[in-house]
């Protein structure tokens, strides 16, 4: 608890960077990633609350963030004005290792003012900038990315909510109260975004699209750029 990691550069690292498990209270600045290695993930928060990340430039051959679960809620999580560089998978994902026979939380999670230099993601199920896959009995509400600009996307979708059992055990409970505000991506479209629920008790719920623009034009309830799968309920574009 109560700690504070600060200016410090991590080069090549042979696995997941940093990973935080079961923390509270923990502050990350000024830290600076530069790794190539298969499952190189730049930060895995695992199970923890009241994380701060800041002013960090982050390049990883596997996830940039990515957060998990492994026996606990993930609350109150934010990652602001950072650079991020994917060499071959998301840049922010939250989710899908959430293992825990109970269910557990992914909430009041927040990404704000993030340049993303590049996004390059092959596998044809675990595509997005912006990600959530809902596994394992897990609740994800309360998500937020605001003031996001992607500047290049040589391969991927801007965002991606799905349910999942990859990396999993089962499905997971439920995905609502997503919002995405003042959105910019330079790059051309390679693969439309997509929503999508699982069945009429896997669904997703309350999702804002507020000024998102792809090439410089806003997203729009008729614009081909997203794909609305079944089990969605309340897009709201603004």
């Amino acid at each position: 608890n109560r700690l504070t990691v600060d200016g410090i550069i991590l080069l090549d690292s042979p696995g997941w960077t940093v990973c935080t498990a079961h923390c509270k209270q923990m502050t990350i600045t000024d830290m600076k990633q530069i790794c190539y290695n298969p499952n190189s993930d730049g930060f895995d928060i695992c199970s923890c609350e009241d994380v701060l990340i800041r002013d960090c430039m982050v390049r990883n051959f596997d996830d940039n963030i990515s957060i998990k679960s492994f026996g606990g809620d993930n609350r109150n999580i934010t990652m602001e004005d950072c650079i991020l560089f994917g060499d071959c998978a998301h840049n922010m994902l939250v989710g899908p290792e959430s293992k825990r026979e109970a269910e557990n939380h992914f909430c009041h999670i927040c990404f704000r003012n993030i340049d993303v230099l590049e996004h390059k993601e092959f596998s044809e199920f675990f595509m997005g900038v912006m990600a959530i896959f809902c596994a394992d009995n897990a609740s994800f509400y309360d998500i937020e990315w605001s003031d996001i600009r992607v500047e290049r996307m040589a391969y991927g979708r801007l965002f991606d909510f799905n349910y999942v059992n990859a990396y999993a055990e089962t499905y997971g409970k439920s995905v609502r109260d997503i919002r995405m505000k003042n959105i910019t991506c330079d790059a051309p479209m390679i693969f439309r975004s997509r929503i999508n629920g699982m069945d009429e008790t896997h669904t997703m719920e309350d999702i804002l699209i507020e000024n998102v623009t792809v090439g410089g034009r806003p997203i729009t309830a008729e614009d081909k750029a997203v794909k609305i799968g079944a089990f969605v309920e309340n897009v709201v574009y603004r």
